[in-house]
């Protein structure tokens, strides 16, 4: 890797568009790059400024229903109410697209049955993985890609937290690898999906454990 590679890739992780292999190894190379450092710590000082401000102010008036609008009427829950809606709002940090995959169905469910196992790891329940398994079953893309987003999301914080430990995130980068392509394996040939939660969550218990 050179600084002219390392560079947009900086911004890219603080997207957090970047998998978690390809995580580790530009952070291997900007810890050994002074330029990169400066411009690495610069770019995240800048976007922790930028979210801390988000965060203090709340949306203008009127922009919950020009999200509902923006969505198809046809996929969302005629149950769900503005608090719902502005849950999922607050669960995308910042990003449309994000909110718009949580108000689909029962996607934001997901999300929060997700969050409850990878809270618990590396000690992992089987009801629990059956009971989000079960939430998962069809062939609807869009609760696969809730979950997908949800574990990624964690594994990009778990990367975040634990810099000084290289051989943890070594592990979790190497889960990443292998979830990301047990997921992409599932939708393509329309697999069972219960087999891969349990795949999933087995790789992340591993990966934390110790």
């Amino acid at each position: 890797m050179t600084c002219a590679e390392a560079t947009p890739l900086v911004e890219l992780e603080l997207d957090g568009e970047l998998d978690a292999r390809s995580v580790l190894e530009l952070r291997e190379y900007v810890s050994r790059c002074p330029s990169c450092t400066r411009h690495a710590a610069s770019l995240r000082a800048l976007s922790d400024a930028a979210r801390e401000h988000l965060r203090r102010f709340e949306p203008p008036a009127g922009f919950e229903d020009r999200l509902l609008r923006s969505v198809r009427p046809r996929r969302i829950s005629r149950a769900w109410t503005g608090t719902a809606i502005a849950a999922a709002a607050a669960a995308a940090d910042g990003s449309v697209a994000r909110a718009m995959t949580l108000l689909d169905e029962d996607a934001l469910t997901i999300r929060e049955q997700a969050l409850e196992v990878l809270a618990r790891l590396p000690a992992v329940d089987p009801a629990d993985l059956h009971a989000l398994g079960d939430a998962l079953a069809g062939t609807d893309p869009q609760p696969l890609a809730a979950f997908l987003d949800t574990v990624n999301a964690w594994l990009s914080q778990r990367l975040e937290r634990g810099r000084g430990d290289l051989a943890r995130l070594d592990r979790l980068a190497e889960a990443s690898e292998h979830i990301n392509a047990a997921a992409r394996d599932a939708e393509t040939y329309n697999l069972e999906r219960k087999p891969l939660i349990f795949n999933v969550f087995g790789l992340l218990a591993e990966a934390t454990r110790g």
